[in-house]
Protein backbone atom coordinates (compact mmCIF):
# COMPACT_ATOMS: atom_id res chain seq x y z
CA UNK A 1 0.00 0.00 0.00
CA UNK A 2 1.11 3.62 -0.96
CA UNK A 3 0.28 4.99 2.56
CA UNK A 4 2.12 4.35 5.55
CA UNK A 5 -0.01 4.37 9.21
CA UNK A 6 1.14 8.19 10.20
CA UNK A 7 0.17 9.67 6.51
CA UNK A 8 -2.89 7.99 6.14
CA UNK A 9 -5.82 9.65 4.77
CA UNK A 10 -9.49 10.32 6.80
CA UNK A 11 -11.16 9.10 4.57
CA UNK A 12 -10.55 5.29 2.35
CA UNK A 13 -12.97 3.08 -0.08
CA UNK A 14 -11.74 -0.72 0.08
CA UNK A 15 -13.87 -2.37 -3.29
CA UNK A 16 -12.79 -5.84 -3.17
CA UNK A 17 -13.63 -8.43 -6.55
CA UNK A 18 -11.86 -11.03 -8.40
CA UNK A 19 -12.00 -8.61 -11.44
CA UNK A 20 -12.07 -11.22 -13.80
CA UNK A 21 -12.28 -8.99 -15.74
CA UNK A 22 -12.07 -5.64 -14.47
CA UNK A 23 -14.83 -3.61 -16.41
CA UNK A 24 -15.85 -0.05 -16.51
CA UNK A 25 -18.95 -0.34 -14.21
CA UNK A 26 -15.97 -1.49 -11.40
CA UNK A 27 -14.27 1.90 -12.37
CA UNK A 28 -18.05 4.02 -12.18
CA UNK A 29 -18.83 2.87 -9.18
CA UNK A 30 -15.00 3.55 -7.91
CA UNK A 31 -15.39 7.28 -9.42
CA UNK A 32 -19.27 7.65 -7.66
CA UNK A 33 -17.49 6.56 -4.36
CA UNK A 34 -14.75 8.92 -4.83
CA UNK A 35 -16.71 12.05 -5.75
CA UNK A 36 -19.74 11.47 -3.95
CA UNK A 37 -17.71 10.35 -0.11
CA UNK A 38 -14.96 12.60 -0.74
CA UNK A 39 -12.73 9.98 -0.33
CA UNK A 40 -9.37 10.45 -0.19
CA UNK A 41 -8.25 7.41 -1.85
CA UNK A 42 -10.10 4.09 -2.97
CA UNK A 43 -8.31 0.20 -2.89
CA UNK A 44 -9.05 -2.01 -4.83
CA UNK A 45 -8.74 -5.29 -3.49
CA UNK A 46 -8.23 -8.44 -6.17
CA UNK A 47 -9.70 -11.36 -4.36
CA UNK A 48 -7.01 -14.15 -5.02
CA UNK A 49 -9.34 -17.08 -3.58
CA UNK A 50 -12.87 -15.42 -2.67
CA UNK A 51 -14.37 -18.28 -0.65
CA UNK A 52 -17.95 -17.70 -2.80
CA UNK A 53 -16.36 -18.72 -6.12
CA UNK A 54 -13.90 -21.42 -5.22
CA UNK A 55 -12.45 -22.49 -8.10
CA UNK A 56 -14.36 -20.26 -10.26
CA UNK A 57 -12.08 -18.03 -11.82
CA UNK A 58 -10.85 -17.97 -15.41
CA UNK A 59 -7.58 -15.58 -15.42
CA UNK A 60 -4.91 -16.58 -13.04
CA UNK A 61 -4.23 -14.14 -10.18
CA UNK A 62 -1.15 -12.60 -12.12
CA UNK A 63 -3.40 -11.85 -15.37
CA UNK A 64 -5.98 -10.29 -13.22
CA UNK A 65 -3.49 -7.97 -11.36
CA UNK A 66 -2.03 -7.08 -14.85
CA UNK A 67 -5.53 -6.16 -16.70
CA UNK A 68 -6.28 -4.39 -13.03
CA UNK A 69 -3.52 -2.29 -13.62
CA UNK A 70 -4.21 -1.43 -17.04
CA UNK A 71 -7.93 -0.45 -15.85
CA UNK A 72 -6.91 2.00 -13.03
CA UNK A 73 -3.48 3.47 -15.42
CA UNK A 74 -5.42 6.71 -15.38
CA UNK A 75 -6.56 7.30 -12.16
CA UNK A 76 -4.10 8.10 -9.62
CA UNK A 77 -6.80 8.14 -6.84
CA UNK A 78 -7.04 4.25 -7.19
CA UNK A 79 -4.31 1.94 -6.02
CA UNK A 80 -4.27 -1.76 -6.26
CA UNK A 81 -3.92 -3.57 -2.85
CA UNK A 82 -2.37 -6.50 -2.48
CA UNK A 83 -3.51 -7.64 1.10
CA UNK A 84 -5.94 -10.81 -0.18
CA UNK A 85 -2.89 -12.04 -2.92
CA UNK A 86 0.19 -11.91 -0.30
CA UNK A 87 -1.40 -14.01 2.23
CA UNK A 88 -3.38 -17.58 2.21
CA UNK A 89 -6.69 -17.97 1.32
CA UNK A 90 -9.84 -18.16 1.85
CA UNK A 91 -9.92 -14.48 1.91
CA UNK A 92 -12.89 -12.87 3.42
CA UNK A 93 -13.85 -9.37 3.45
CA UNK A 94 -13.74 -9.39 7.58
CA UNK A 95 -10.53 -10.29 7.37
CA UNK A 96 -8.95 -7.82 4.86
CA UNK A 97 -11.09 -4.90 7.20
CA UNK A 98 -9.11 -6.43 9.82
CA UNK A 99 -5.97 -5.89 7.61
CA UNK A 100 -6.62 -2.54 7.04
CA UNK A 101 -7.95 -1.32 10.55
CA UNK A 102 -4.50 -1.95 11.62
CA UNK A 103 -2.41 -0.19 8.77
CA UNK A 104 -4.77 2.54 9.08
CA UNK A 105 -6.08 2.91 12.40
CA UNK A 106 -7.38 6.06 12.43
CA UNK A 107 -9.14 6.37 8.87
CA UNK A 108 -12.87 6.08 8.29
CA UNK A 109 -13.24 2.94 6.02
CA UNK A 110 -15.87 2.85 3.19
CA UNK A 111 -16.11 -0.82 1.73
CA UNK A 112 -17.85 -0.22 -1.46
CA UNK A 113 -20.33 -2.71 -3.22
CA UNK A 114 -23.06 -2.97 -5.42
CA UNK A 115 -26.94 -3.35 -4.12
CA UNK A 116 -26.36 -7.08 -5.08
CA UNK A 117 -23.89 -7.55 -2.75
CA UNK A 118 -25.88 -5.89 0.21
CA UNK A 119 -28.30 -8.11 -0.46
CA UNK A 120 -26.36 -10.98 0.73
CA UNK A 121 -24.19 -9.43 3.50
CA UNK A 122 -25.97 -11.60 5.89
CA UNK A 123 -25.23 -14.50 4.96
CA UNK A 124 -21.21 -13.36 4.70
CA UNK A 125 -18.38 -14.20 7.34
CA UNK A 126 -19.13 -11.96 10.07
CA UNK A 127 -21.45 -9.24 8.96
CA UNK A 128 -21.92 -7.70 12.05
CA UNK A 129 -17.87 -7.01 12.49
CA UNK A 130 -18.26 -6.08 8.77
CA UNK A 131 -20.34 -3.25 10.13
CA UNK A 132 -18.58 -2.12 13.15
CA UNK A 133 -14.68 -1.59 11.36
CA UNK A 134 -16.63 -0.28 8.01
CA UNK A 135 -19.19 1.91 6.89
CA UNK A 136 -20.93 0.49 3.49
CA UNK A 137 -21.05 2.62 0.38
CA UNK A 138 -23.60 1.10 -2.19
CA UNK A 139 -24.73 1.34 -5.91
CA UNK A 140 -28.07 -0.21 -6.82
CA UNK A 141 -27.69 -2.38 -9.16
CA UNK A 142 -30.44 -3.11 -11.72
CA UNK A 143 -33.56 -6.22 -10.24
CA UNK A 144 -32.14 -4.66 -5.92
CA UNK A 145 -34.56 -2.37 -4.14
CA UNK A 146 -31.85 -0.51 -1.80
CA UNK A 147 -34.80 -0.07 0.42
CA UNK A 148 -35.76 -3.00 0.74
CA UNK A 149 -32.64 -4.53 0.90
CA UNK A 150 -31.59 -2.29 3.82
CA UNK A 151 -34.79 -2.63 5.79
CA UNK A 152 -35.08 -6.33 5.26
CA UNK A 153 -32.15 -7.45 6.02
CA UNK A 154 -31.36 -9.71 9.24
CA UNK A 155 -28.70 -6.68 10.81
CA UNK A 156 -30.42 -4.72 12.91
CA UNK A 157 -27.66 -1.75 12.93
CA UNK A 158 -27.24 -1.75 8.84
CA UNK A 159 -29.01 1.16 8.29
CA UNK A 160 -27.45 3.30 10.21
CA UNK A 161 -24.21 2.45 8.69
CA UNK A 162 -25.43 2.12 4.84
CA UNK A 163 -24.49 5.00 2.55
CA UNK A 164 -26.12 4.73 -1.10
CA UNK A 165 -24.69 6.40 -3.69
CA UNK A 166 -26.33 8.37 -6.57
CA UNK A 167 -26.00 8.18 -10.25
CA UNK A 168 -26.69 5.95 -13.42
CA UNK A 169 -26.41 2.72 -13.22
CA UNK A 170 -24.21 0.83 -15.39
CA UNK A 171 -25.90 -2.67 -16.16
CA UNK A 172 -22.23 -4.77 -16.88
CA UNK A 173 -21.02 -8.09 -15.57
CA UNK A 174 -17.82 -10.18 -15.50
CA UNK A 175 -20.52 -13.03 -16.57
CA UNK A 176 -21.42 -10.77 -19.00
CA UNK A 177 -18.33 -9.62 -20.37
CA UNK A 178 -17.13 -13.48 -20.25
CA UNK A 179 -20.13 -14.75 -22.19
CA UNK A 180 -20.00 -12.01 -24.83
CA UNK A 181 -16.05 -12.58 -25.66
CA UNK A 182 -16.70 -16.31 -26.35
CA UNK A 183 -19.39 -15.90 -28.14
CA UNK A 184 -17.49 -13.19 -30.33
CA UNK A 185 -19.35 -10.52 -29.32
CA UNK A 186 -17.80 -6.67 -29.05
CA UNK A 187 -17.09 -6.03 -25.67
CA UNK A 188 -14.90 -3.49 -26.20
CA UNK A 189 -17.20 -0.89 -24.98
CA UNK A 190 -17.05 -2.02 -21.48
CA UNK A 191 -13.99 -2.47 -21.13
CA UNK A 192 -10.95 0.20 -20.41
CA UNK A 193 -8.60 -0.24 -23.67
CA UNK A 194 -5.40 -1.60 -22.51
CA UNK A 195 -7.58 -4.12 -20.41
CA UNK A 196 -9.17 -5.03 -23.89
CA UNK A 197 -5.85 -4.86 -25.61
CA UNK A 198 -4.53 -7.19 -23.21
CA UNK A 199 -6.98 -9.90 -23.14
CA UNK A 200 -7.28 -9.78 -26.79
CA UNK A 201 -2.87 -10.07 -26.91
CA UNK A 202 -2.41 -12.53 -24.16
CA UNK A 203 -5.43 -14.72 -25.46
CA UNK A 204 -6.74 -14.58 -21.80
CA UNK A 205 -9.91 -15.91 -22.26
CA UNK A 206 -9.30 -18.31 -25.14
CA UNK A 207 -11.49 -21.65 -24.81
CA UNK A 208 -8.63 -24.01 -23.67
CA UNK A 209 -8.67 -27.49 -25.27
CA UNK A 210 -9.82 -30.49 -22.94
CA UNK A 211 -8.77 -33.74 -23.16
Amino acid sequence: MGFSPETAPLRIGILGGTFDPPHLAHIHLAETAHQQLELDQIFFVLAAEPPHKHGETRASVSQRLAMLQKALVDYPQFEISHVDVDRPGPHYSVDTLRIFKKIFAHAELYFIMGSDSLADLANWKNPTEILKRCKLAVMKRPGYSDTSIIHNQRLPELTDRCVLLEGPELDISSSQLLRGIEQGNDVAPMLAPGVWALIQREQIYAQRETD
